[in-house]
């Protein structure tokens, strides 16, 4: 059984480096997740760089 009071892995937010986020449903098979401080949401705790894409 899952303890209530069982801590998750919470993510910090790549857009405003808050440490508060909460889990938002899935995308893709991804964890979503949403910042309480911007209301931004995000994947998995990364964010894509557009310079690291076009090298790779």
């Amino acid at each position: 059984m899952f303890a209530r009071n069982q801590r998750h892995e919470s993510k910090n937010c790549p857009f405003c480096r808050d440490k508060y986020t909460k889990k938002n449903g899935r995308k893709l098979g991804k964890q979503q997740y949403q910042c309480i401080a911007c209301k931004r949401q995000f994947l998995c705790g990364t964010r894509l760089n557009n310079q690291t894409l076009w090298i790779e």
